[in-house]
């Protein structure tokens, strides 16, 4: 079946016209032609006249880009659509898992705007770009037809990485903004309670120490995925350790909502890559 945005496919299918109200069975997929969005499941529930469909069952739902294609999967999604049968919104919800050959992410559920093309990840989000771990009680980013453009991490902001096997460049604010180049991560503004922990090397790539720096509102710049400059904007207070003078627990942040930054690491270590 076919109309002006959309069409639906399945191995079987029922519409009645007078309540524009329709089922299809296995092999199910909406393909929205004007988002660029495929859904696929086992089984979907269409409803014209309340403006609503439903999906579920090997969820798959994938927002093509010119270059490549994010995959989000779920238990289950509703569309809301107009009455035209343009969508106005994507929701996907319960373990849901997203992957992109650059950024991979879990959260338990997630909302896709179309109006203003933001994704939003609710409920414990943790995201992956590259080497670096991001996660904050909400997380939203801003799409476009060549990827994603900005991120937003929305109270209890906190991104990590791994400098070797026991250390972490650290960072931590009440809210960061994160601006992307080449689908990576190029500069991140931190405001509110801004702290950061990053280890410096020298030429032949040894370690001299270890930078911890605490500031209102920063402006982070980042290379090859680790921390190239770090600027400080308001009533800044920064020392430059030695390797071995601070101990374990110095070395260690705490995310604002209270929870250690170690339980985050074993994610980060366990889990290399989210696969949908």
């Amino acid at each position: 079946m076919q109309n002006k945005n959309q069409i639906l496919k399945g191995d079987s299918m029922f519409f009645d016209n007078k309540t524009s109200a329709g089922e299809a069975f296995k092999n199910v997929s909406i393909t929205d032609t004007t988002e660029k969005v495929v859904v696929n499941a086992d089984y979907g529930n269409y409803n014209g006249q309340k403006g609503k469909s439903f999906m579920t069952g090997n969820l798959l739902m994938t927002r093509m880009f010119e270059k490549d294609s994010l995959f989000m999967h779920g238990d289950s999604l509703i569309s809301l659509f107009d009455s035209t049968g343009k969508a106005i919104s994507y929701a996907v919800y319960h373990n849901v898992r997203m992957y992109k050959k650059d950024l991979q992410a879990t959260c338990d559920s997630l909302i896709y705007t179309a109006a203003d093309s933001l994704l939003f990840l609710y409920h414990n989000p943790v995201l992956w770009n590259e080497a670096n771990q991001l996660t904050a009680d909400t997380i939203s980013m801003l799409i476009s037809s060549d990827g994603i453009q900005k991120l937003y991490l929305n109270q209890s902001a906190f991104i990590t990485s791994k400098e070797d096997s026991i250390r972490f460049n650290q960072l931590r604010g009440k809210t960061m903004v994160g601006y992307f180049a080449d689908n990576m991560l190029s500069k991140i503004d931190v405001f509110g309670n801004g702290q950061s922990i990053y280890f410096a090397r020298n030429k032949k790539n040894e370690l001299t120490g270890v930078n911890r720096a605490d500031c209102s509102n920063m402006i982070i710049i980042i290379k090859d995925s680790k921390i190239s400059k770090l600027k400080l904007i308001e009533k800044p207070d920064a020392t430059f350790y030695p390797i071995g003078e601070l101990s374990a627990s110095e070395l260690m942040l705490k995310v604002l909502t209270g929870r250690r930054v170690k339980d985050l690491w074993i994610r980060m270590i366990s889990l290399e890559k989210i696969k949908v």
